[in-house]
């Protein structure tokens, strides 16, 4: 018959309260480096929208500016006016979001420009609207003008938004892992 000694305790009690530890350290570990991971898949999901934000208020500005040109609809440039004001704050949002990303930053300081001369081309579309209704062909140059713009623009937020998504792709991934791991502590520790 097995009898244990009460130095045999202390070394079982020892060798059990040792395991426990190195269980929460790592416990502690893996959450923590699941907690970093979720935060940089929440990143990719701010930059995507902010993108996704500039993007669709480009279009808002082009379609009011169009409409407001086609049919004289003073109404429309309050939704051009809102498109306007809005893209600046979105390419600040975007510099910010990619400070770590120097590809994406790269295509910020191309984008800046274009942005910038796009929007200064609606601008000068509205005002000769506004002085003259019945300007057609310099309207039209300015039409001609913008699509090759825009048709810039996009590209670039485009590539942009694929280095996103692929990003996305790579960290959800990296998350799951990191998950699995912290679920298996936790499962291991509860066996214990």
């Amino acid at each position: 018959m097995w009898t244990l000694s009460p130095k045999s305790y202390k070394t079982a009690f020892a060798v059990v309260f040792a395991i426990l530890v190195g269980i929460g350290i790592a416990s502690y570990v893996m959450s923590d480096r699941f907690a970093t991971s979720e935060e940089l898949v929440i990143h990719t999901h701010e930059v995507i929208s902010e993108l996704k934000s500039a993007s669709a208020d480009l279009i808002e500005a082009e379609d009011a500016r169009r409409g407001f040109v086609m049919i004289g609809d003073r109404t429309l440039l309050i939704d051009y006016d809102d498109a306007v004001q809005s893209l600046p704050p979105h390419l600040k949002r975007l510099q910010a979001l990619t400070a770590d990303n120097p590809r994406q930053q790269e295509r910020l300081v191309q984008l800046q420009p274009l942005m910038t001369e796009r929007l200064a081309q609606l601008n000068e579309s509205v005002q000769l609207q506004r002085q003259d209704p019945t300007a057609a062909e310099p309207q039209l140059e300015f039409t001609r003008q913008g699509v090759m713009l825009t048709d810039k623009i996009r590209s670039l937020l485009d590539a942009m938004e694929q280095e996103e998504n692929q990003l996305l792709r790579d960290r959800s991934r990296v998350s799951a892992a990191r998950q699995r791991k912290a679920t298996m502590i936790l499962v291991l520790a509860f066996l214990l």
